[in-house]
C-alpha cells in the first residue's frame, strides 16, 4: 500500500535536508515543516469526525536516527516550528483566514487527492484553533533521563513522537499517520531489521490516505525493494 510505485503517501526527504557532519542546518527542514503540517491536517481531521471511545489517538513519530543527541536537535525543531505555527494560525485565524489557508493549502490538495471525504480546508483550520493545538503533545521517546519511556494515550489525543531505537522493535505508535524518518539506510540492513523501523506499518486502512511517509530515496527503495 504504502511503496507501491509512484506512491502517493510517500515523500522524499533531499540528501540536502538531512543534518550531518557534512551538511549543517540551522532550522527545520522545509519537509519536516510539511510533515508537521500534514499531521496537523489529519489531526483536525479526527477531531471532527472521530467515534467516541475508539481510534482515539492520532500521532506523528520522527525518527531521526539511533543515537539520542539527533532526537534532541529534531524535538526542539518541532517544538519551535509548532509555536511559530499555531501562534500564526490562531493570529490569523479571524483578522486574514484566506492567508492560514494559503498555508495549508499544497498538504491539503494532497491529501484531498488520496482521501477524497477530508473535511472542507475552512472546517479543519477551526479544528485546529478550537480543539488540536490544546491537545497535542510533542515529547522524546528514548533512555535518556529526561525522555518519555512510556506513553499514556489516554493523557491526550494528539502526539508528536521524537525517538530512535525504542520507536522500533515492538513499539506500538498508535493512530500513527504521519512519519518522518530522515534516518539513513546504513549498511545494507536486513529485511527485518528495516521493517522493524515501519511502525507506519499495519492497521490504518480506514484512514490511509491521510497517512503520508517521508524518508530519504534509498530507503524508499530499500522498502520498495
Amino acid at each position: 500500500a504504502f511503496f507501491k510505485k509512484q506512491s502517493e503517501f510517500v515523500v522524499e526527504i533531499p540528501a540536502v535536508e538531512v543534518p550531518s557532519a557534512a551538511n549543517t542546518l540551522t532550522s527545520s527542514p522545509k519537509t519536516l515543516l510539511s510533515a508537521l503540517r500534514y499531521f496537523l491536517l489529519a489531526s483536525a481531521h479526527h477531531a471532527i469526525t472521530k467515534t467516541k471511545g475508539r481510534d482515539r489517538n492520532r500521532s506523528m513519530m520522527v525518527h531521526p536516527a539511533m543515537q539520542t543527541k539527533p532526537h534532541r536537535l529534531y524535538k526542539q525543531w518541532m517544538d519551535k516550528s509548532l509555536q511559530t505555527l499555531k501562534s500564526f494560525v490562531e493570529k490569523q485565524y479571524v483578522a486574514d483566514p484566506a492567508a492560514v489557508c494559503r498555508r495549508f493549502q499544497s498538504e491539503y490538495d494532497s491529501l484531498a487527492i488520496t482521501f477524497a471525504s477530508i473535511r472542507p480546508l475552512s472546517e479543519l483550520i477551526n479544528a485546529l484553533v478550537e480543539d488540536v493545538f490544546s491537545d497535542l503533545h510533542c515529547v522524546e521517546v528514548n533512555s535518556t533521563k529526561e525522555a518519555e519511556k512510556t506513553i499514556d494515550w489516554k493523557q491526550t489525543r494528539y502526539w508528536i513522537l521524537v525517538g530512535g531505537n525504542n520507536l522500533e522493535r515492538g513499539y506500538t505508535v498508535e493512530g500513527l499517520c504521519t512519519t518522518y524518518m530522515p534516518r539513513p539506510l546504513g549498511n545494507s540492513p536486513a529485511a527485518d531489521t528495516l521493517q522493524q523501523r515501519a511502525r507506519f506499518f499495519g492497521y490504518k486502512e480506514s484512514y490511509l490516505g491521510l497517512c503520508r511517509v517521508f524518508v530519504q530515496n534509498n530507503v524508499m527503495l530499500a522498502f520498495s525493494s
